[in-house]
């Protein structure tokens, strides 16, 4: 029967002064881990055994051989570096984050390794049945919880912080199927373990037991892997002992992805286990600028991918004299109800900081930039995070550190001015309009920024002429007023009007001056674009009429014939007052076309208007066609004189 595991796990707390800066890429840091098997704690302890501590990184550690030879792989190149030479055989190994060391089996007993693979024979644990699981097969979870697999059981030995000879027990669950790994990973993504073997890979959940095989895409991964070990992103590293490939497989999607990485130095048997660390990202947020006077705004995120609540002291030093915190802006004021030891304008310390199993922390500040600082001065943040016997600062696993900010004050004001109107070709008549674009492409917020841009000569002004997105325009002088510019903001003016009569055939263009500028300096002028024009069309004016009768006759005296005259603007100008007088030989006047009515609309609708029926038109645009009607009754002299 399985017993929920209550051991209450205490991490040493060991204080050094690594440090490396930050830069305004995000940046992750390994800080803190915790797993849970029933209810487990995570306190502050001393160590108890004078080995030296392993490293925290997720590059595995893995032991070759008997005795056993210890070392570290680079998963990224292949590379091992040997760390030391145990005194006998050890396997089954699992890394305790709790305390910093491995833990692994020789025969039934448990040895703790330290990191030049010394070793300290711990015993047999003790509980109800017999101890024995396979000496090769065994792993640890975030909590301090080593797991030994057999056929038909899973062994749990509550190992905690560093615990003394003789003290350790067991419990047991029995499995549900009977297939067996070479080698074990525990998953924080489902706290569950993984191994491969017969060409598959096979999932055990250690509370109940219940053992399944995943279903897999991706390259085809090989049996019996020696040695295992996960990341906290739910990825499971395989070791093929016999061919010295290494895969991984990715089992927090379904199916699970397994990927080809490398070959590695072929070693019948290895074993392996890494440390799983979590996450804490320090972000610049895009809001701030390096600018003299300014401000940077610091964000920490430190994400605990285990379901246990676990506790980390936090420290953020500052490296520069030209910054200082903002002591009123830590927000929240105690993050993760942690304890504030320090909060000055150079240093921030906060010890037992709580991070939420399976979530995360996060909290701000803001530093301030001396506005006497030289451009190009590089910013500098130091950062460390504690947790229990390791201390990690910001530098990147395997990499250069990051770079600094560096102080940039200038202004970029980027003026552009494009034709907004749809044709560069208008007629007369047409509206011809320009907008004028100041964009903040510069580090610095601007002030005072103008520039000065008028209509010009041709055009007259419409009611949208002068309209600002941001400031005051005036008409008369051209002066665009914006003000303060942030940076990444823009500001739009619109210049618009009417092209006027006999302007045909001419260019009108509309340059400005200078572009627009500010109280910073603005050393570049790339990307401004300050002049736009458009062609006038030279007038083509044109009118074409048809005349059609309601009927060819015979007509006999007081027959009423009606005429329709239909009208066509042929041109490509808007034609004004159009009339038609008509002449004929009959006796009495020649009728007097009236009832004018629009017949087409050649677009856009509305273009083309008439006010009254009074036997002109008032506006006939290009391509529209419009009818007159008129009537004239035969009289007897007409008649006999057909």
């Amino acid at each position: 029967m399985h017993e929920t595991l209550a051991m209450p796990i205490k991490l040493g707390k060991q204080k050094t002064s690594k440090s490396a800066f930050l830069s305004t890429s995000t940046l992750i840091k390994t800080v803190l881990i915790a797993a849970s098997i029933g209810v487990v704690s995570i306190e502050a302890a001393q160590a108890q055994s004078s080995l030296p501590t392993f490293t925290c990184t997720a590059d595995p550690y893995v032991v070759i051989n008997t005795p056993s030879q210890l070392q570290q792989l680079d998963v990224a190149t292949g590379g091992i570096t040997p760390l030391g030479t145990a005194s006998i055989g050890i396997n089954a190994i699992g890394y305790n984050i709790a305390d910093d060391y491995i833990y692994g089996l020789s025969g039934t007993n448990v040895y703790r390794m330290g990191a030049d693979a010394s070793l300290e024979n711990l015993g047999t644990p003790t509980g109800a049945g017999t101890f024995n699981p396979a000496a090769s097969a065994g792993v640890m979870d975030g909590s301090g919880n080593w797991y030994g697999v057999s056929r038909t059981e899973v062994f749990i030995v509550p190992i905690g912080d560093t615990p003394a000879n003789g003290t350790l027990t067991f419990t047991s669950v029995s499995r549900s199927t009977t297939t067996r790994g070479a080698d074990y990973a525990f998953s924080n993504v489902d706290n569950a373990l993984y191994y491969n073997a017969s060409n598959g890979v096979f999932r055990i959940d250690p509370v109940t037991g219940a053992g399944s095989q995943l279903s897999l895409t991706g390259d085809t991964i090989g049996r019996d892997s020696g040695g295992a070990w996960s990341t906290s992103d739910g990825t499971i590293y395989f070791y093929n002992n016999g061919s010295g490939l290494l895969h991984s497989v990715d089992v927090s999607q379904s199916p699970a992805v397994v990927t080809k990485i490398r070959n590695v130095a072929t070693n019948g048997s290895f074993d392996g286990t890494a440390c799983m660390p979590p996450s804490l990202t320090k972000t610049l947020l895009p809001t701030s600028n390096a600018v003299a006077g300014g401000t940077m705004v610091y964000e920490f995120v430190a994400s605990n991918a285990f379901p246990s609540p676990i506790t980390i002291d936090f420290d953020d030093t500052l490296a520069t004299p030209h910054m200082t915190f903002d002591t009123s802006t830590l927000s929240p004021a105690n993050p993760g109800g942690g304890t504030v030891n320090a909060l000055t304008t150079t240093n921030i310390n906060i010890s037992d900081m709580s991070i939420p199993g399976g979530g995360s922390t996060v909290f701000q500040v803001i530093a301030d930039i001396s506005p006497t600082i030289p451009d190009g001065t590089s910013l500098t943040n130091a950062a460390t995070a504690t947790f229990g016997a390791t201390v990690i600062d910001s530098a990147p696993p395997g990499g250069e550190g990051p770079t600094a900010a560096t102080i940039d004050s200038n202004a970029d004001l980027v003026t552009v001015k494009t034709l907004a109107s749809s044709s560069p070709t208008p007629n007369e008549g047409d509206t011809v309009t320009f907008e004028i674009t100041v964009t903040n492409n510069g580090a610095a917020n601007t002030s005072n920024v103008s520039l000065t841009d008028a209509l010009p000569a041709g055009l007259t002004a419409t009611a949208l002429n002068g309209t600002a997105s941001v400031g005051t325009y005036d008409a008369a002088t051209g002066l665009w007023s914006i003000g303060a510019l942030v940076n990444g903001v823009s500001a739009v003016l619109t210049i618009e009007g009417t092209v006027d009569a006999g302007q045909g055939g001419n260019t009108i263009t509309n340059t400005l001056t200078a572009p627009a500028s500010g109280d910073q300096s603005d050393p570049s002028t790339s990307g401004d674009d300050l002049t736009e024009s458009v062609k006038v069309e030279v007038p083509r004016p044109s009118l074409s009429i048809t005349k059609v009768a309601n009927g060819e006759g015979p007509h006999l005296a007081g027959d009423v014939v009606t005429y329709t005259y239909t009208v066509k603007n042929d041109g490509d100008q808007v034609i004004r007052g159009v009339t038609i007088s008509d002449t004929h030989n009959g006796s009495d006047p020649a009728p007097t076309p009236s009832n004018e009515t629009l017949l087409t609309d050649a677009a856009p609708t509305g273009d083309s208007t008439d006010a009254v029926v009074d036997e002109s038109w008032d506006v006939l645009a290009p391509g529209d066609v419009l009818t007159f009607t008129g009537t004239y009754t035969i009289t007897q002299t007409d008649a006999e004189n057909l």
